[in-house]
């Protein structure tokens, strides 16, 4: 299946100029589905799909998306079609990280979704992609988002816009006729909100209604727990774990963050890899919602083990807990807690319930003071750098500005450089596209500054032996350089030879503090 799909993608460059036509915004329809497409995209024809378009910013395409199409097999299943696709093709996408899993309904039909980074040739530059299926008519249709992994993130919501969009022309001529939508979700029957008790977890406030009971002792129990009950008095649907405040947790997001990820995501996919060691795993949904005014997401899942299956909704909720600064990145506060079901009819039979509780969730008022973890970047408050591959972060010294100093910028070399000037010094930052590059750089350093080696050790970064070498160089300066050779990393300080005593504590705080992903 998804013939040729690959083979378009590989052919994409963002930066390629492709003739687009106008402003695609509006209803499109490509055989037996249509799908809405936002302000900003632009139709265009590419071999090998059957429907493709462009985001353009400043003439320059950042973003493309092609559909495919093809039959969907006699008896053919689309999930296992979908995983098996994703399993055969992923090593066609250089670099391929898979970072999302997901699914939900659109107009009354299944979506399944594939988020993952790669490399396009093998380029320095990584993209982030979006594969997307469905199907209608008794055909598969294929939906691919290509975008940098910079713009990802920006892009993420039009893409889902896009997506939860989609049904069946058959569905859409019947809400024509009706006068109704299909755009959203399928929804469970609203449940019964009479006679609700207020309760407070955590932070939260929520309401249960008369069929949910306490199920734990505050005095003996770590874990707070409610039990729902079926109507019919024939046994428990489900029951709810808070697992409160997760400090692990706020570490994952503010790696996500630093990489300009989908925080929430991120945590998601990290939860469901230590789920798939308890069993089989099978996603059931995933939606990203407001819990008690907050970002969240909640994911529905069943774990297979022998004959047991258990049902899941996991729910996560980030708590805003402190303002960014323009040095510091603060992840927010985040809560977790968990459904339970051991029955498939009882999950089902929950959900009314499980959904009144999440929409009833709000902050308490007024909010307790949350304190925030740590924030990703050390207390100097340093400008941060972070490689065009994203897998390491330098941190600079406060006070440190970015400036263009082209004596010191071996680009030339070929590679990415920047440079900071810091008091009296300058601070060069290059990579490179490969070792040979780096090693010519120190090379041209040295000849441009007249620069003479006077001592030189190794020291260790992360586990990584790191060269680093002081040189007496002309006009009484002294220059450092600290070649991270497996990195393609250079960082090298110019400054005056009499500041050099006073600066090795920085300097070394600025080579040492060096993070890899």
């Amino acid at each position: 299946m998804f013939r040729g799909f690959y083979l378009a993608v590989l052919a994409v460059s963002i930066v390629a100029s492709i003739a687009a036509g106008p402003c695609a915004a509006g209803t499109f329809t490509t055989d037996d589905i249509e799908y809405e497409m936002p302000e900003g995209w632009f139709k265009g024809e590419h071999q090998g799909a059957r429907a493709y378009f462009t985001m353009m910013r400043m003439g320059t395409t950042i973003a493309e998306m092609f559909l495919t199409t093809n039959p969907m097999p006699e008896g053919g299943d689309l999930r296992k079609s979908f995983e098996e696709y994703v399993r055969s093709n992923s090593h066609r996408f250089y670099g391929f990280t898979p970072t999302y899993t997901g699914e939900f309904k659109a107009g009354g039909l299944d979506v399944l979704v594939q988020d993952f980074l790669h490399y396009s040739g093998g380029g320095p530059v990584q993209f982030a992609g979006r594969a997307a299926c469905t199907t209608a008519g008794g055909s598969i249709y294929n939906f691919f988002f290509n975008t940098t992994a910079y713009y990802f993130p920006a892009l993420d919501g039009e893409f889902d816009m896009i997506l939860r969009s989609v049904r069946s022309t058959a569905q859409a001529a019947k809400d024509s006729e009706t006068g109704t939508s299909s755009y959203e979700e399928e929804k469970e029957p609203e449940a019964d909100t009479s006679s609700y008790v207020e309760v407070k977890e955590d932070v939260f406030l929520f309401n249960l209604g008369g069929e949910w009971s306490k199920a734990y002792d505050p005095e003996k129990d770590d874990m707070p727990k409610y039990n729902l009950a079926a109507k019919s008095g024939s046994g428990g649907l489900t029951s709810l774990l808070f697992f409160g405040r997760d400090n692990f947790l706020e570490t994952n997001a503010l790696f996500a963050i630093q990489k300009g990820k989908d925080l929430l995501k991120e945590i998601l996919a990290k939860d469901i890899m230590v789920r798939e060691t308890m069993g089989k795993y099978i996603p059931l949904g995933t939606t990203k919602r407001a819990i008690a005014g907050c970002k969240a997401i909640v994911h529905d899942l069943a774990i297979e083990k022998g004959e047991d299956v258990f049902f899941n909704r996991l729910c996560f909720v980030a708590v805003p807990a402190a303002d960014n600064t323009q040095s510091r990145t603060y992840a927010p506060a985040i809560f977790h807690f968990v459904f339970l079901s051991h029955e498939k009819d009882s999950f089902n039979a929950a959900k009314p319930a499980m959904d009144a509780l999440l929409d009833s969730m709000r902050l308490i008022e007024p909010l307790p003071e949350i304190s925030p973890a740590p924030p990703f970047f050390d207390p100097r408050k340093g400008v941060v750098f972070r490689s065009p591959m994203d897998n390491f972060t330098v941190t600079l010294p406060e006070g440190a500005k970015e400036d263009k100093n082209p004596r010191l910028d071996p680009s030339d070399k070929g590679g990415e450089s920047r440079t900071y000037t810091f008091k009296d010094a300058v601070i060069l930052l290059s990579v490179f596209l490969s070792e040979l590059d780096g090693e010519a750089a120190v090379t041209s350093l040295m000849d441009e500054l007249e620069a003479v080696r006077k001592s030189a050790s190794s020291w260790s970064v992360q586990g990584r032996k790191v060269p680093v070498s002081l040189y007496a160089a002309a006009e009484g300066q002294a220059l450092v350089t600290a070649l991270f050779e497996r990195d393609n990393l250079l960082i090298a300080v110019l400054l005056p030879k009499d500041e050099y005593k006073e600066a090795q504590g920085w300097i070394k705080r600025l080579i040492t503090g060096v993070t890899f992903d």
